[in-house]
């Protein structure tokens, strides 16, 4: 699993687990957030594709503690 954590933009929260952004970040780490799920849903599309699937096998994201996880089988 593969988590969206730029620490130059965000840090762990008290709990080790919630991401937030650092001062005056906010509007950074949420594009860089919705450029990493568009990466990740193209490569979830593409595991329709006879030529990648032997490659991606499994693709699924979840956004959780104000970040997002990008979950794939390993092949």
């Amino acid at each position: 699993m593969e988590a969206y954590y730029p620490n130059s933009l965000a840090s762990r929260g008290l709990n080790n687990g919630t991401v937030q952004a650092k001062r005056n970040e906010t509007e950074r780490l949420a594009v860089w957030q919705k450029r990493f799920k568009e990466e990740a849903e193209h490569l979830r599309r593409c595991q329709d594709y006879p030529a990648i699937a032997g490659v991606v096998k499994r693709a699924d994201l979840l956004e959780q503690n104000n970040t997002v996880y990008w979950m794939m089988e390993r092949l």
